[in-house]
């Protein structure tokens, strides 16, 4: 995610099927080295049947005023916000990217 950021938005595609769990805890930075992965240019993901589990440690994805993440055929799990836990999603499509005010996955 952050090549991805500096690069200034690009497109990564995940692993075939593989769970790729958050490990870096912390909060309150965003630049996406502690908890959840930032994003603040314009990325678009391809799951390919993969997971991303935020394993509780902080919400999955954050999404910068400004920036825009686009998702296909991934699951999205394990995220917390403000506290709480938050559902799993599964994104079959995105087409339309997700802004930042729809940031608690």
């Amino acid at each position: 995610m952050q090549e991805a950021n500096a690069s200034g938005g690009s497109r990564i595609d995940l692993q075939r099927a593989t769970t790729y769990v958050l490990a870096v805890g912390g909060t309150g930075e965003d630049a996406a080295a502690t908890g959840d992965l930032d994003v603040t240019s314009g990325i678009s993901i391809g799951g390919r049947g993969a997971t991303v589990d935020a394993n509780g440690i902080d919400r999955v994805f954050q999404v910068a005023s400004g920036a825009s993440l686009g998702v296909r055929d991934l699951t999205i799990t394990g995220g917390v916000a403000n506290g709480m836990p938050t559902p799993p999603t599964r994104a079959a499509a995105c087409s339309t990217p997700v802004s930042s005010s729809s940031t608690a996955a």
